[in-house]
């Protein structure tokens, strides 16, 4: 079976050492020092630390109601707010206190502290590289175009995980050439493993040999907010993992393919994230179809490569119906130059110098490869959401949320567009 091979850019790895020492030394904590005017930490409203807003009942005579304000340390009316009949005063002490005081008075109608508001700008993780990850967050850091990404950080706040928890997401299925569970981005993240390159399964082994699979996992799941690294698109799913490719080629029968499309579907999987890609195989199919199940509630989300080459041709298994076909965009949001194109394309995701976890390290790969477990993470998120939506739902969802690009409507390069985190969440 041919398969969607990747690799490195030329330079981009970096030796084990050093790129652990460097991603320790650049973690920052990005959560701003609490301040008196900011929310307090049970969550109650803060308020200004000097006015007090103010108003008086009906035929109230303002003048003799000075000595009233000269009482509880009001110092002097700052400003008025007509359309609702009330003043902002400045006072000395604690305001809360003041109004509380204004308030017992029969001549006043409320008076309450200047509560305050802040915009609700979601909180980026502070994983060291998430600056160089312009598929999640593009800042046009790589030299592309600002807002070319899948809008992560937006995307996690609608799917209410951006907290960054480490666990409770949909579980995801990856067949590909194994995974460094000792990664440290990667630690704890894979629930089952199992080879399946051999004609006879071996439970508990997915060592990967090239570092392919390792790659893929890490831009699906790498551990959130944990200070290093890299982040993962449904950072908080647990991972099986099925090796079924393998060797410097690494290539995979369709036997074997099969066999792990059934196993991951058979333990849980709520989406299978196959980046690799051939010719047609009816075994393959047949495992295809039974894991959909149909589409309904019980079935898998099936994701996999368009294919590389830059080719006007349909690969498979993403060529089949029920499999979400992904090709490629690089960070200016165009279709990427090795990307295949086909009227079957279902979404394009982000592919060109992706930086994740690979061997005992990190590096960066190019390949439709890598643009699948964006739209398998993305699709995860939105199953972690509703988890009793059937499968043809959740991929209706992905393909329906795109950012249209390219020619309107669906085409062959993009399908219907790059995905969207925020817009599939909020559906």
């Amino acid at each position: 079976m041919a398969t969607d091979a990747d690799q490195p850019q030329a330079g981009s790895m970096l030796p084990r050492l050093v790129i652990t020492a460097f991603a320790t030394a650049l973690a920052v904590a990005l959560a701003p020092a609490a301040s008196a005017q900011e929310t307090s930490q049970d969550g109650a409203a803060s308020y200004d630390d000097d006015t007090v807003i103010v108003s008086y009942r009906p035929q109230v005579d303002r003048p003799r109601a000075l000595s009233l304000l000269d009482r509880v340390g009001v110092e002097r009316t700052v400003e008025r707010i007509a359309s609702v009949d009330a003043s902002v005063v400045r006072v000395e002490g604690d305001p809360a206190a003041v109004a509380e005081q204004l308030e017992a008075s029969p001549k006043i109608a409320y008076a309450e502290p200047n509560v305050l508001f802040s915009a609700q700008t979601p909180r980026k993780p502070n994983d060291a590289s998430f600056a160089d990850l312009w598929g999640l967050r593009n800042a046009g850091q790589t030299g592309g175009r600002p807002g070319a990404d899948i809008s992560a950080v937006k995307g996690w706040a609608e799917a209410k995980v951006a907290n960054y928890p480490a666990s409770g997401g949909a579980r995801v299925a990856i067949i590909d050439t194994g995974i460094d569970r000792a990664h440290p981005d990667l630690v704890g993240k894979t629930v089952r493993c199992q080879e399946q390159i051999l004609p006879v399964l071996r439970t508990g082994s997915c060592i990967d040999d090239t570092g392919h699979g390792t790659h893929v996992a890490g831009i699906l799941g790498a551990v959130a907010d944990n200070g290093i690294g890299v982040t993962g698109v449904a950072f908080n799913s647990p991972l099986l993992v099925c090796r079924a490719l393998g060797g410097s080629d690494q290539t995979g029968r369709a036997s074997d393919i099969a066999k792990c499309i059934q196993w991951a579907h058979a333990g849980g999987a709520r989406v299978i994230s196959m980046s690799f890609a051939g010719g047609r195989s009816k075994t393959v199919h047949r495992a295809v179809l039974g894991a959909w199940e149909g589409g309904r509630p019980g079935g898998s989300v099936l994701v996999a490569a368009a294919g590389n080459g830059g080719f006007n041709v349909p690969m498979y298994p993403a060529a089949y119906e029920e499999v979400i076909s992904v090709a490629s965009t690089n960070d200016h949001d165009r279709h990427a130059s090795f990307s295949n194109r086909h009227r079957t394309v279902d979404v394009a995701a982000p592919g060109a110098g992706i930086l994740s976890t690979y061997r005992g390290g990190y590096t960066r790969l190019s390949g439709t490869s890598m643009s699948v477990p964006y739209v398998s993470g993305v699709a995860a998120q939105v199953r972690g959401l509703h988890p009793q939506w059937p499968a043809s739902q959740i991929r209706k969802v992905v393909r329906r949320s795109a950012d249209d690009l390219g020619k309107r409507g669906h085409d062959a390069r993009y399908g219907f567009g790059r995905v969207n985190l925020a817009r599939a969440a909020r559906r």
